[in-house]
């Protein structure tokens, strides 16, 4: 089983952070947009939020650009919708 589901990202952020809302996620992570530094980083972010090893996750789209298509192996899309919207919950209440 393997969801697929869009991201926007936000390099050269003050902090890591993640929002899943209705409107979409967003991801904001300290890394550069250079060599690669910002798509590891959003790929660790959001591994860490679903509890799964960052191998799990891929880019499949858009490694260049703002907007990604993340791909996650081993959730359905309504498993990680769930868990990126628990972990954003949590951190709003931080």
């Amino acid at each position: 089983m393997k969801c697929e589901f869009d991201v926007k990202v936000v390099p050269k952020s003050s902090a890591n952070k993640l929002e899943a809302t209705e409107a979409g996620i967003k991801v904001w992570v300290t890394a550069p947009p250079v060599d690669g530094q910002a798509n590891r980083a959003v790929v660790r972010l959001v591994a860490d939020r679903l509890g799964v090893a960052p191998s799990r996750v891929e880019i499949v789209r858009g490694h260049v650009w703002k907007t990604k298509t993340l791909a996650v192996e081993g959730l359905s899309l309504e498993q990680a919708i769930s868990a990126l919207q628990g972990s954003s919950e949590r951190e709003k209440g931080k």
